[in-house]
């Protein structure tokens, strides 16, 4: 704060009548900043002096100031960190995986990327007298690539608007043997020759459902995995199937 002057000594007072500084030609004695910057200063002459004020801006003490808002940021950083978090986690349970089953023989193969055409809509399955042969899925209205040999029956079955597949069992040897597929709509389709011991595949979230499978195949279907989620709210709608065929053991 300067108080430019010409002339004799002149005091500096406060509002109140409180000397707070003494000033001469050579400049001002200290007196207190919080009182001079708290409060607008009066400059009351004792002898006749030339004087010129220059105007400034009123300072703020450093001590006067609010709190620092980067404690405010850093509060809605982690509060966002945490919503992603939270959004992530939630995906993480709903989304599971079971397998694989089966034999680590032929050549690997996976439907990741076909859900995001929509829920499985049907399925084909190639049977011989004793193994699974050859699969094929369909998402949506895409139908995925047929992995599997030519030999023995193809079966298809189509599922109804709003029917997922919730559990399937799988027995196998040095192939699939058998693989059922049981619905949220109480139906069951049932293909191979039932023998051996079967593992039962349920999601980890009661509300995930049958989204896509992988696997290994080659002359036969030698291992397969499930991949299960929920099915979200923007998948594509499709069309009510025109007919259902069940396996080679009946579908109820």
């Amino acid at each position: 704060m300067g108080w430019p002057l010409q002339g004799r000594r002149t005091h500096l007072l406060h509002s109140s009548g409180q000397l707070v500084g003494v000033g001469s030609d050579a400049g001002f004695r200290k007196f207190s900043r919080l009182q001079a910057e708290a409060y607008p200063p009066v400059l009351i002459q004792k002898e006749p002096v030339l004087a010129v004020r220059t105007q400034r801006s009123p300072k703020v003490s450093a001590d006067l100031l609010p709190p620092c808002s980067l404690t405010m940021w850093t509060f809605m950083l982690l509060g966002l960190l945490c919503a992603s978090a939270s959004a992530s986690a939630i995906q993480a349970r709903s989304s599971s995986y079971s397998g694989e089953y089966g034999r680590g023989r032929g050549e690997p193969f996976s439907h990741s990327g076909l859900q995001l055409e929509g829920p499985i809509t049907a399925i084909r399955v190639r049977v011989d007298s004793f193994n699974i042969a050859g699969l094929q899925v369909c998402y949506g209205q895409v139908w995925s690539d047929y992995v599997g040999g030519n030999l023995g029956d193809l079966q298809e079955i189509f599922l109804h608007p709003g029917e997922s597949v919730i559990e399937v069992s799988v027995s196998y040897g040095n192939y699939l043997k058998t693989l059922d597929f049981f619905t949220n709509y109480g139906r069951i389709f049932y293909f191979g020759k039932d023998t051996g011991a079967s593992f039962y595949a349920v999601p980890l979230d009661i509300d995930a459902v049958l989204r896509f499978i992988s696997g290994r195949a080659g002359l036969f279907v030698n291992a397969i995995g499930l991949h299960w989620d929920t099915i979200p709210e923007t998948t594509p709608a499709t069309a009510e199937p025109a007919s259902s065929v069940a396996g080679p053991r009946g579908g109820v």
